[in-house]
């Protein structure tokens, strides 16, 4: 029995990643390939680094870390007319964890990213470090978790110092 070759043309097995440098507008926008594509407003006027590999688009900042991987809105026969596109090199690892300091309040509540998080009244004034990972908020006193909570907002860090001071009562 012979095979009859399919009239589909058949995928590539080793797709080509191209990369490309652009600088984000005010919007948080690039262009590529004539399409205006999101990649978001804290990277507003950096220059980074683009790599499309495939059905994903990476962000990688100056520095050399990833940013972001998005869903690239390109499509495949694209690739070709992208200006300026030169061959990948190697993913970089994700940007470190982020942590921030916060100082709990006396309702025992601390608020990170947009995001109020309880970690009890005994913590009341004390200050706090907050472990960001992509799904999930850490909360520490000293080196010891105090709580681990789902993380639920999208929002990026606008501080990463604790607000307030904390000052001791001392009485004469």
């Amino acid at each position: 029995m012979s095979r009859i070759a399919s009239p589909l043309p058949q995928p590539e097995s080793q797709t080509t990643a191209v990369e490309v440098d652009r600088v984000v507008n005010a919007c948080g926008g690039i262009s590529i390939a004539g399409r205006q594509i999101s990649i978001g407003l804290p990277l507003a006027g950096q220059r980074v680094r683009i790599r499309v590999d495939g059905i994903l688009l990476h962000v990688i900042d100056e520095a050399g870390q990833l940013r972001r991987t998005l869903r690239c809105p390109l499509p495949p026969t694209a690739l070709g007319r992208i200006r300026d596109a030169r061959p990948a090199s190697a993913v970089p690892p994700p940007a470190a964890i982020p942590e921030v300091e916060r100082v709990v309040s006396i309702t025992g509540s601390i608020q990170v990213a947009g995001q109020r998080i309880q970690v009890g009244k005994v913590h009341a004034r004390k200050l706090v470090s907050v472990a960001l990972d992509e799904h999930t908020v850490t909360v520490y006193d000293a080196d010891t978790p105090i709580a681990a909570v789902a993380r639920r907002s999208t929002t990026d860090l606008n501080r990463t110092k604790a607000k307030h001071q904390i000052t001791a009562r001392f009485q004469p």
